[in-house]
């Protein structure tokens, strides 16, 4: 009787447990007794990662479990027996309690081994022990394997960081022993293999610890009837996209047509059918789009990425957009590696020396004698499209120090330049002087829209102050616009007011 009333705290059914109190003769209780499954479970959860790094069976996960009862249990045998702190028999009654459990505790038992197994340490822990020993554990991996079975290793890892949503993907490879450079960054054909693998592995990432339930509840048959069918995207004559409804579309698949918009815009802008860079292009958006594409405030991403309202902002936008008359999306930039080759012609890269490098379209309407010279002269370079290896590492894609680079229009070194002014430059050197005159974001953004900007001369001269013609002989603005606002307003006033045209990504001029 006694190891029957023992063993009652243990019952989580009510009518069991009602029937079990009936034959000990005691009331029933009003109130559950004992612990619920999962509070137990939460409570007994070890928060020391060594424990979850091999396989928990069910002797591992009952004395955590039932640590108390196996407590208790031998402390009441060792009073039977007459011996009193003896570790000698601990293990012996804990055996005999487990062997002797219930179904109800083996039942739980499973279930907490089970998750156990499944989840691993609880996420805080994880955290901790990733950022102390992440970096050494694949170093001495990495090492093992090459040793003892001759391998090289290239891998993709990913986890959650603190922030909700966010992602840490890294790159993680063994160091050369023949080669000079890692496998990341031998060659331009492995750097853009190991850039759109990156990019589809944080794609694939971003589901796995952040699954979306938008299909949950619908059956196969209805997938198969066409329940989460998308509407077509339509284009236009010159290959853009119109915008279709996106009215009882699931958001999956309001994420393709997002999706769909943006690749027909940049397959008309490269001339090619390469994927949008969404990483790239969220790093520094201004570099690749036309700023009047998206709204105000819009954070680019990977359109798998995107929210119900994320995709309800930019659809009004669109929407907006489509009523007057304007194509949805304009791309003002691109990876070179992405440019059809009869566009390089007109090419002016821009980015980091030997790195981060796009393409910018230059409009050469008045230049076609000093671009024919310069296409005889030189080849345009290959221009090299931004590794992962290091900057994918850090989630850090800033491009506020963009320069101009190899390419059809290049930049005198200071050596052969010495003090440059206006009008000592070439008209093939003029798109290249601008690059270096700043980097400043703002400054790079509207060079970039030059080439957007018509060679239409007009019939209504304007006279311009001296200092803003390609005339000006000397290397600094004059005094009076540093010293006095009202020649400097005067300026601006005639910027405005002057009759700029070009196509619809051109930048408007303003006093901002």
């Amino acid at each position: 009787m006694a190891i029957r009333r023992y063993y009652l705290q243990f019952l989580t059914d009510a009518e069991d447990r009602h029937a079990e109190q009936e034959f000990l003769g005691d009331e029933p209780e009003e109130e559950p007794f004992g612990v619920s499954p999962e509070d137990r479970e939460l409570a007994a959860c070890p928060k020391d990662v060594g424990f979850y790094k091999k396989e928990l069976n069910a002797w591992d996960v009952t004395q955590k479990l039932f640590k108390q009862e196996m407590d208790d249990y031998n402390k009441e045998q060792q009073q039977k027996k007459g011996v009193q702190h003896s570790i000698k028999y601990r293990t012996e009654h804990a055996r005999e309690w487990f062997n002797n459990m219930t179904s109800a505790h083996h039942k739980e038992v499973e279930e907490a081994r089970d998750k156990w197994n499944r989840e691993g340490a609880p996420a805080e822990a994880q955290a901790m022990y990733r950022k102390k020993n992440l970096k050494k554990v694949l170093d001495n991996f990495t090492e093992q394997v090459q040793c003892t079975m001759g391998c090289r290793i290239v891998m993709l890892l990913s986890h959650k960081k603190n922030a909700d949503q966010t992602l840490s993907v890294k790159i993680h490879e063994s160091q050369p022993v023949n080669h000079k450079k890692p496998f990341s960054m031998s060659s331009q054909g492995s750097k853009e293999w190991m850039s759109e693998g990156f990019e589809k592995y944080a794609e694939w990432s971003k589901e796995e610890f952040y699954p979306t339930n938008d299909d949950d509840d619908s059956s196969d048959e209805d997938s198969e009837v066409g329940k989460d069918a998308i509407p077509e995207v339509i284009l236009d004559e010159h290959g853009f996209a119109t915008l279709p409804s996106h009215k009882e579309v699931s958001l999956k698949g309001q994420q393709k047509l997002v999706w769909q918009i943006f690749y027909a815009s940049y397959k008309v802008f490269t001339g090619g059918k390469k994927s949008v860079p969404w990483l790239s292009i969220a790093g520094n958006p201004l570099v690749y789009l036309d700023p009047d594409s998206i709204p105000d405030g819009f954070v680019m991403q990977d359109p798998s990425h995107l929210k119900v309202q994320e995709i309800n902002n930019l659809w009004g936008h669109w929407e907006a957009r489509k009523a007057s008359k304007q194509k949805l999306v304009i791309f003002v930039g691109a990876m070179s590696t992405h440019m059809n080759k009869s566009l390089l012609v007109d090419a002016i890269y821009v980015g980091e020396k030997k790195s981060k490098k796009k393409y910018v379209p230059v409009d050469t309407d008045d230049e076609e004698e000093a671009l024919a010279e310069a296409k005889a002269s030189s080849e345009p370079k290959a221009s090299t499209r931004p590794t992962k290896n290091t900057r994918l590492q850090t989630q850090d894609s800033s491009d506020d120090n963009l320069t101009p680079s190899t390419g059809q229009v290049t930049r005198p070194s200071l050596a052969q330049e010495g003090v440059r002014t206006p009008a000592t430059v070439p008209i093939k050197d003029r798109m290249s002087f601008l690059w270096s005159l700043s980097s400043n974001n703002e400054y790079v953004r509207f060079i970039s829209c030059l080439g957007d900007l018509k060679k239409e001369r007009s019939s209504e001269a304007t006279e311009w102050p001296a200092w803003v013609t390609w005339s000006w002989d000397k290397s600094h603005l004059p005094n009076s616009v540093h010293s006095d606002d009202s020649e400097l307003n005067k300026f601006l006033e005639m910027v405005i007011s002057a009759k700029i045209s070009g196509l619809v990504s051109a930048m408007k001029p303003s006093e901002n």
